[in-house]
């Protein structure tokens, strides 16, 4: 009914509505540019459709490229126009102030107070499922951690851990459970904990651990046992060979102290 050959906008700055709470158009029909939401274009967010690479992009103030996307595939990006997962995250700091950077926060807090049952509550819950192969190699990793660093750093850690519980809690730092297959397949090997530590040859290394176990009572405390490393075997099968704990001195090594 009514059809315009130029722009349009209000006789006043952030002062009439588009529609009402009772009364909606049904359908926007919109082009590939951008939708700005704001009091300026220095102070506004924007939503575009980049037509060419086919994104819905978010922006602050619509200045260098949408810091949130979602792609054709269902793919989210947070830092990259260009995710290559489901939910892909990418924090590139250039700051030469020192400072805290975080790829991923999750903050996870239960203060219910449960009488009965039980409660669980996660961090961080990941499950990997692969099933259906028939050949090649197969691997399935349920989380993949990459810590590198280069020049003068005081540390680089793949992962962090730290548990804390109160007087009636067990508190692991790290569980590890490992199993074999349900369906009744061969496994070629199952460890509970693998670890490496490998030096490349350049530089120098004062000292190297494949693993390092530190256990601390502190003079205030009480601890009725303490194990550096506590290691259990079981076997109600068929094993042929069988370690609670096996050491292997290679090259030289020091025996064990």
């Amino acid at each position: 009914k009514l059809e315009l050959a130029g722009s349009i906008g209000p006789s006043a700055d952030d002062t009439y509505a588009l529609g009402s709470d009772a009364k909606r158009f049904r359908d926007l029909y919109l082009g590939g540019e951008t939708m700005h939401i704001g009091t300026s274009t220095s102070d506004e967010y924007t939503i575009g459709y980049n037509t060419t690479s086919n994104y819905l992009g978010f922006n602050v103030n619509g200045s260098s490229d949408p810091e949130v996307v979602f792609d054709g595939t269902g793919n989210v990006g947070i830092g990259t126009t260009n995710p290559l997962a489901k939910l892909d995250l990418v924090l590139a700091d250039v700051s030469t102030t020192a400072g805290t950077n975080y790829g991923t926060s999750i903050v996870v807090t239960d203060t219910g107070n449960v009488t009965t049952g039980t409660d669980t509550i996660y961090g961080q819950y990941i499950s990997s499922a692969r099933s259906g192969a028939s050949g090649g190699t197969i691997v399935n990793l349920g989380q993949y951690i990459t810590a590198t660093g280069s020049g003068t750093m005081t540390s680089v850690q793949g992962s962090v851990i730290k548990a804390y519980g109160g007087a009636t809690s067990n508190v692991l730092g790290l569980n590890l459970d490992a199993g074999t297959n349900a369906d009744g397949g061969n496994t070629a090997s199952l460890y509970g904990a693998y670890t490496t530590a490998a030096h490349n040859g350049y530089g120098t290394v004062t000292t190297g651990y494949a693993s390092r176990n530190n256990l601390t009572n502190w003079s205030a405390g009480t601890m009725t046992t303490g194990y550096g490393v506590y290691s259990q075997l079981n076997n109600s099968g068929s094993m042929t060979t069988g370690y609670a704990g096996y050491y292997q001195v290679v090259n030289g090594a020091k025996t064990l102290q």
